[in-house]
């Protein structure tokens, strides 16, 4: 019965090796009372990343510092337009010169809040402008050369809350 048993837990633990799967960064910080979430959704297969800041106040922009997430502008806007973030898309795939067209791919910039209802709004404001609200979650999606933005949303279910 015992072999039994520690066989069923690694067949459990190598299907969730398989499928996708958030990556949470700073557990500690996402059990704060106040904070904002940042969730970054590579598209297709590629994992979605969650990482969260306590007490956070500043922007968009801002909040990949607050949670250690690397991120690179464009030569032309180096803060506020991303290009890569984590280093994806690889320099082989996209340079960073100039604003990447929708031929290219990129990445679209998302919120969700209590207020919103709980639905991924796509920004009207760039990162670097945006204020995210307490309980809020500030979401990148990668979306593949050729598509607009606007009809891919992130793929999550995380749910706001009010601070």
């Amino acid at each position: 019965m015992l072999v039994a048993l520690i066989a069923l837990v690694a067949v459990g633990g190598a299907i969730a090796q398989l499928r996708p799967s958030n990556t949470v960064s700073g557990a500690s910080n996402c059990n704060a009372a106040k904070r904002v979430t940042l969730l970054v959704d590579f598209g297709n297969s590629r994992k979605v990343h969650i990482k969260c800041a306590a007490n956070f106040t500043g922007t968009g922009w801002q909040l990949f510092g607050a949670t250690a997430t690397s991120v690179s502008g464009t030569d032309q806007y180096p803060e506020g337009f991303v290009c890569r973030i984590e280093g994806y898309p690889t320099k082989a795939t996209q340079g960073c010169h100039s604003t990447p067209t929708y031929a290219q791919g990129g990445w679209a910039y998302f919120y969700k809040s209590v207020e919103t209802g709980q639905k991924w709004v796509f920004s009207p404001t760039g990162s670097a402008l945006r204020k995210p609200v307490c309980g809020s979650i500030e979401a990148w999606r990668y979306f593949a050369p050729g598509k607009a933005p606007a009809g891919v949303t992130p793929r999550s279910n995380l749910v706001a809350f009010k601070c």
